[in-house]
């Protein structure tokens, strides 16, 4: 149907972006340092860890999909309620502002609790204390997108331009709002959310060790 179609092409625009922007918000997070994208390191001359879990390549293209389902489904239900063709910062930002900050909460968690569950590098004495962990941080990280509805309107001249330049111009906005939940968040930002095998990669490790044993000596 008609509907359908129109559900699945949404889920799909917003998988896309979600993907984009996620990737985009870690040279705005992590500008100065290589980053672990699993089994694509190869192809950028970076030593291989692990293939797919706890990789950046893992999150981006994982995490897109809850929240492309979260954000289609509370904007259909929204637009259903309030007989709007869109949720704009104008027609109608106290919808357009829960939607943004509900969908990312939702959408995050889903994320989380997948992880929880499905990661191997988690173990499963682990898992409810993952999540519990995640609550505050996900949930602080997520009111900034109360910004969101305000920052479209600001994009829309790229975000609505011919061709797929619209589906790039969305990943900047979409970009800064991951970079705000991620960053305020679970302070995923510089190098004090590098894993041991960024930090190794970045050359960090070496240093903190050092620095450790430093710490060491003087404490004796």
């Amino acid at each position: 149907s008609i509907k359908m179609a129109h559900i699945i092409k949404s889920l799909g625009f917003a998988y896309g972006i979600f993907v984009g922007g996620n990737w985009l918000s870690n040279f705005v997070l992590h500008p100065q340092y290589k980053l672990d994208y699993g089994f694509l390191n190869k192809y950028l001359g970076r030593p291989v860890n692990n293939l797919w879990w706890g990789t950046k390549t893992e999150h981006i293209l994982t995490i897109a999909a809850p929240l492309a389902v979260t954000d289609v489904a509370i904007s259909e239900w929204l637009k259903k309620r309030y007989n709007a063709k869109a949720l704009t910062w104008k027609s109608h930002p106290g919808p357009a502002v829960f939607h943004a900050v509900t969908f990312a909460i939702a959408g995050i968690m889903l994320y989380v609790v997948y992880e929880a569950y499905m990661n191997p590098l988690i173990k499963p004495e682990q898992r409810c204390k993952y999540i519990v962990d995640h609550i505050a941080p996900v949930s602080a990280g997520s009111s900034t997108m109360c910004h969101v509805p305000k920052s479209f309107e600001i994009f829309k001249p790229i975000m609505t331009a011919p061709a797929g330049m619209g589906f790039f111009g969305s990943w900047i906005p979409v970009a800064i709002a991951f970079a705000a939940v991620k960053g305020l968040g679970t302070l995923d930002y510089g190098s004090r959310s590098l894993t041991p095998h960024e930090k190794k990669m970045n050359g960090l490790q070496i240093f903190l060790d050092i620095l450790h044993s430093k710490t060491k000596t003087w404490k004796k």
